[in-house]
């Protein structure tokens, strides 16, 4: 199994940020361009440790998701 990149884990992120401004309402979306112009850190400026602890949050998303569906 090859191991897995900081941007594959990225890339795994924003699909489950994605799945949550989808199930949100608008106002989620705009907070988050919002906090991107005023200061928030993003997403690729991250430290790994906060790579890896979202990583683990959206691989248990998915997981429990794919578990909601059999």
């Amino acid at each position: 199994m090859s191991e897995v990149t900081r941007e594959d884990k990225i890339e795994k992120i924003l699909e489950y940020w994605i799945e949550g401004w989808e199930s949100g309402d608008f106002g989620d979306i705009m907070e988050e361009l919002q906090g991107l112009h005023t200061g928030e850190t993003p997403l690729h400026q991250y430290e790994d440790d906060a790579i890896d602890g979202e990583y683990e949050n959206a691989l248990e998303y998915f997981k429990e998701l794919d578990g909601e569906q059999e």
